[in-house]
This record gives structure tokens, sequence and C-alpha cells, in this order.
């Protein structure tokens, strides 16, 4: 009987601990889940020497609670002393116990995103900055945004975009989003409440970052690259315009250059065959034993109401260094 009571005393301390362990697990886990809201805007803006595309506005409330390479946690230092296949794990456990975010109840980060494809020749950074005056304005007709960023690529007029504000009270009912020139004449606006934000909510343990965390249009493009490097052709057809996969030319993406492939960057075309406002995604390969030499194919896409759609693809041409045809 004695022995029976000891065996009914452990599982009901493995119980309680098992319990304890769950309760707080659950709570950690919660811990890492966040929102994020959206509305998606898909709107055209003429500006000078080109085109402004406004994708989203985004707002968040919550912000890492630390600075990887400032004040990272305590487990950043020992997890590095120790090898690979420990270190990784160890820094997994870590980071599920405990609190990675900050949460701002009052005040959030609101970000328009969007690209700028211009028809000519880079301008200068500031140029650049001047073509680029997107702000969201609250109903008093304050700025809420007050900074800008953008990257490029090489050969690329295109510039991915955000302009953003750090302190945007989430009581706003209603805002605007404004584009202006450089003369501050207003070339766009639109008017927004709020019961046009969509929410968005993830856990950050399970998925490495939301999708369209960065630059939209820089993901969605990278995910048509993938499909075409991979050659799935099911996957590429996803990417295809319905219209255009009748007389679409598969044949140009089966070749060789496709084992040394090196980059790539979107243009703005214009007009191509019968479709207007089309791009060339233009993909770069190192031709084989042949320093001097590169090789240029070009997807041919259009971009509607958020979406990008491959219509048609170019032959590979070998060109120099310098991008001139040889």
């Amino acid at each position: 009987m004695r022995g029976i009571s000891r065996a009914r005393k452990i599982i009901t301390v493995v119980y309680v601990v098992t319990l304890l362990w769950l309760i707080i697990s659950a709570y950690f886990f919660c811990q890492h889940f966040y929102t994020v809201k959206r509305i998606d805007l898909n709107k055209k803006v003429a500006v000078d020497n080109g085109t402004i595309w406004l994708e989203e506005i985004v707002l968040t409330n919550v912000k890492k609670d630390y600075k990887v390479f400032e004040d990272a946690p305590w487990y950043y230092d020992f997890a590095f002393e120790h090898p690979s296949k420990l270190m990784w794990p160890f820094m997994r456990i870590c980071y599920f116990y405990s609190t990675p975010y900050e949460v701002n109840e009052d005040f959030g980060k609101i970000e328009v995103k969007g690209f700028l494809a211009l028809e000519s020749p880079k301008p200068e950074k500031e140029e650049i900055f001047d073509l680029l005056d997107v702000d969201v304005v609250d109903k008093h007709n304050v700025a809420r945004t007050s900074g800008k960023e953008y990257t490029e690529s090489k050969n690329s007029y295109v510039y991915y975009f955000s302009s953003d504000g750090k302190d945007f009270p989430l009581e706003t009912d209603i805002f605007r989003v404004n584009v202006e020139n450089e003369d501050d004449v207003k070339l766009w606006e639109l008017t927004f409440n709020q019961t046009q934000w969509k929410s968005h909510t993830y856990n950050d343990f399970f998925t490495s970052k939301p999708p369209r965390e960065e630059f939209e249009t820089k993901q969605k493009l990278a995910q048509i690259y993938s499909a075409l490097r991979e050659g799935n052709k099911e996957e590429i057809e996803d990417f295809v315009l319905p219209e255009a996969k009748d007389q679409f030319s598969w044949d140009k993406l089966n070749h060789q250059y496709w084992d040394s492939p090196c980059g790539s960057y979107l243009n703005y075309e214009g007009r191509y065959q019968e479709d207007r406002d089309v791009f060339t995604y233009n993909i770069t390969f190192h031709v084989p034993d042949d320093g001097s030499a590169d090789a240029l194919q070009k997807v041919y896409l259009i971009y509607i109401d958020g979406v990008w759609k491959i219509i048609d693809v170019g032959s590979v041409e070998e060109v120099d260094n310098q991008g001139n045809d040889r």
C-alpha cells in the first residue's frame, strides 16, 4: 500500500508540474502574437518624369524590446560561445520563453508603401525625395509621417519606398493620404476612416516575418524569380495572365543560362504590344567561360490591383558587362 501511495504522489507531482509547464508555455506562446492593420491602396499617381504606385497603408503598435546589435538578450552571448548545433535550438527555446515586444496602447507606426517608376535616367537623391512627397494627414491637417526611405537596384529606374510616422494616434478616426509635387501642389488625395482597416494577426515564433513586411513589390518579384529559376511550370502558370497563357512562349524559358543567374531588376516599359503600363523584369546571367559577357532576359509584367502578372517573355540576349548588345 505504501508503494502505491508513493506512486500516486509521483504521478500527482508529474501531473502538477506538467500542468504548470503547459500554463507557462501557453502564456509565452501568446506573447508572440501581434496584429498588423492594413488598407490596400493599389492607386496610381502621375508625377514629374514618372508614376507613383501606392500599394498599401500599414499600422503597427508593437516593436521589439531590444536591438540585436545593441542590447541583445543575455542568451545571445552565451549561445554564440557554443557549437551551432546547440546554439540555434538553445536560442529558439530562450526566445520562446520571452516577451519580445513592447506594446503601445496609444500610438503606432503608420507607413505608406509603394514604388516610383521613372521614365528616364536616374535623378539625384534629393530629387527622388522631392518626387516621393507622400504623407498621411489627420483631419486637423497635421502630417503624421515624417520619415521616408527607398531602395533601388543597379540599372533600374524603379524605387521601392516607404513613408512613415512613429507617433500615429490609434484612436484617429479620419485621415487621408496626400501626394504633392516639389512645389507643394496637391496631385492626389484619398480619405480613410477606422472601419477600412483590415487586421492580420501573426505569431512570430512560427512565422519568421509576416507576409509583406518588406517592400511588397520586391517580395512578390522574388517569388516570380524563384519560380522561373526553378523552372516549375505549374508555379509559373500562377503568375501568367490568363489571357496570355495560350500564346505564352514557354520555350524561351528553357535555356542553359539558368545555371548561372546573377541578379534581376525592374524597369518601366510603358506600352508593349496592346498593353499599357507594362514593366520589364530583367533577369541577368553570367555567360559561362566568358568573364567579359553577361546575358539578359526580359519578362514582361503588368500590375493589376496589387498583383503582378506575366504577359510575355523575351529571348535571352548576350551583352557585355556594361549592358551593351554583343
